[in-house]
């Protein structure tokens, strides 16, 4: 289910945003990838390091898996969707 939830949530992004990026479809991709990270994902993972009992290299680890799925996720959609 995680995997339709954040092709969803990544493919509405840009769709949204994509005037905003410029460059070639990497750097597109990667600017994508930590505007994302850093609007969605890092207080979720705040929110998650504060609430639950879980280690900072754990989430340290979720956030960069997030952050390596929004800069794939990124690189496609600027090379398939520009």
């Amino acid at each position: 289910m995680h995997a339709f939830v954040i092709s969803f949530a990544l493919s509405w992004f840009w769709d949204r945003f994509k005037g905003l990026f410029n460059g070639a479809f990497i750097l597109r991709g990667l600017e994508f990838g930590s505007v994302y990270a850093l609007v969605a994902l890092l207080p979720v993972m705040w929110i998650t390091f504060s609430a639950m009992d879980v280690t900072a290299l754990m989430v340290l680890s979720w956030f960069l898996y997030g952050f390596a799925q929004a800069i794939i996720a990124g690189i496609l959609f600027a090379k398939f969707n520009p």
